[in-house]
């Protein structure tokens, strides 16, 4: 019996050590809220961005894909038209709105427009930090 109880012991053990990290807005959305400035794509269609303070000093080919979060629900995205053949749109920054819609995996909804069902994207959050986003 004594067998036992130490073998589910050790089970036990050894699956609460192999949990993953889980990805999570630990301060709430504050972890999100700021600038974030495009930096590629990966191999799994992952896109990459840096934190930086604002979109000042930018050009506007730097700005393009640039996001940017606020606490209120507010957000908006730089949207470069490296064509601006006319009538084409302007680059320009597009206002929009986010809200988290699951936490695991964490994902929240972006969206342009008045409504969320106008022009939405569901976007997963794979790593956030101080100085780093990753979404897919």
């Amino acid at each position: 019996m004594k067998n036992y109880l130490f073998f589910a012991l050790m089970l036990a053990l050894l699956a609460g050590c192999n949990k993953q990290e889980e990805t999570s807005l630990e301060k709430g959305p504050e972890a999100l809220i700021g600038y974030w400035k495009y930096d590629g794509y990966g191999e799994e269609n992952e896109r990459f961005f840096s934190a930086v303070p604002s979109d000042e000093g930018f050009s506007i080919p730097e700005k393009s894909q640039m996001m940017e979060f606020r606490s209120d629900g507010f957000f908006r995205q730089f949207f470069w038209n490296w064509c601006a053949t006319p009538p084409a749109m302007p680059s320009d920054w597009q206002n929009g709105q986010w809200e988290q819609v699951s936490e695991q995996p964490l994902v929240i909804k972006v969206w342009f427009g008045n409504f969320p069902e106008d022009n939405f994207q569901n976007l997963e959050i794979l790593e956030i930090d101080e100085t780093h986003l990753v979404i897919k």
